[in-house]
């Protein structure tokens, strides 16, 4: 497998890779056509969602109520992922989604420098403005959040009715992949140039020192289980965790698949991480990793849980996996 990523790297190096171009929701390539069984353990189901194409991201605020996003529309389950209605607007490149707690549903695309929101279960939507395309967005409340964009950081105060952009330092330029925060001045963000963390204030950032990385990670995901506790995995199927409030990340963990890794933790011990076609759980903080699914086809994109008993995982072709 190492042989793979240094050939991709080269391709990388050739083409000027950016996280913009290499998304996430594009299904992984299968070298195998045979098509293979499913291997779902104790607790996790399958189901397709009609007329969906690839999902990029499922976002569930409750045990029943949630979201997800694909290239070709959005769609809504009021129970718990088993069944799926389209809402609108419809037919556009939907990437990223977050749901607070009160129910607001906010959704990116990058085809539009603006964030979608309903507060409505889907019925209407309106779309505040933002400075550039934005790439994902997360909520500390029902009213405070963050969008990290193509250009910077935004924040809003009014549940997105209104963003205004951060003057930051230390931060870099672009190629922004993810966010995660505790509060309204620690958080995270990663990007192909590695991983930042706030430091004092939301305006002054700090890159983190990444240790033991086998392959030279791009990162395309971040997790904060508590201000000390953060997570980290890369487009290589890395996995990193710092336990110092990401001054430094460490190299915990090569999963079997190289892609877009994605990761969900439950406490600082007991979390998740998707990559390619497969789920993996630990219950010791990132130590030990067992494989809990394995899809015969369709790569899985994102993973998301409310708790311990219920998750999510979208993928490529309508599929949504659903734990409980």
């Amino acid at each position: 497998m190492r042989t793979l990523y240094n050939f991709l790297a080269v391709i990388i190096a050739i083409f000027s890779f950016s996280l913009q171009s290499c998304k996430k929701s594009d299904p992984a390539p299968d070298p195998t056509p045979t098509v293979k069984p499913d291997t779902l353990t104790a607790g996790w189901s399958k189901q397709v969602i009609p007329g969906a194409t690839n999902l990029a991201d499922v976002f569930f605020n409750s045990s029943t109520n949630g979201y997800a996003c694909s290239d070709n529309g959005l769609f809504k389950s009021n129970d718990g992922g088993i069944s799926w209605a389209k809402l609108s607007p419809v037919n556009n490149q939907w990437y990223n989604c977050f749901v607070t707690a009160d129910g607001k549903a906010f959704f990116v695309t990058q085809t539009s420098s603006t964030i979608f929101k309903t507060t409505d279960g889907g019925s209407s939507f309106t779309n505040p403005a933002v400075g550039s395309i934005p790439l994902d967005v997360f909520f500390l409340d029902n009213n405070n959040g963050f969008c990290i964009a193509q250009d910077g950081l935004y924040s809003t105060v009014d549940a997105g009715i209104s963003w205004q952009k951060i003057a930051t330092t230390g931060l870099s330029t672009g190629n922004y992949a993810s966010l995660s925060f505790i509060n309204n001045t620690t958080g995270w963000i990663v990007s192909q140039a590695g991983i930042f963390r706030s430091v004092g204030s939301l305006a002054n950032w700090q890159a983190s020192l990444v240790n033991g990385s086998p392959f030279g990670a791009v990162f395309g995901s971040v997790y904060a289980a508590s201000a000390s506790v953060i997570y980290a995995a890369d487009f290589s199927g890395e996995i990193f965790k710092s336990t110092d409030g990401g001054a430094n990340f460490i190299f915990i963990k090569q999963l079997e698949e190289q892609n877009f890794t994605d990761l969900h933790f439950v406490t600082d011990q007991l979390g998740y991480a998707c990559a390619g076609r497969s789920i993996y759980k630990t219950t010791d903080g990132g130590i030990n990793w067992i494989k809990v699914v394995s899809l015969g086809e369709n790569a899985i994109t994102e993973i998301h849980f409310t708790d311990a008993g219920h998750g999510w995982a979208c993928c490529s072709n309508g599929i949504v996996l659903t734990f409980k």
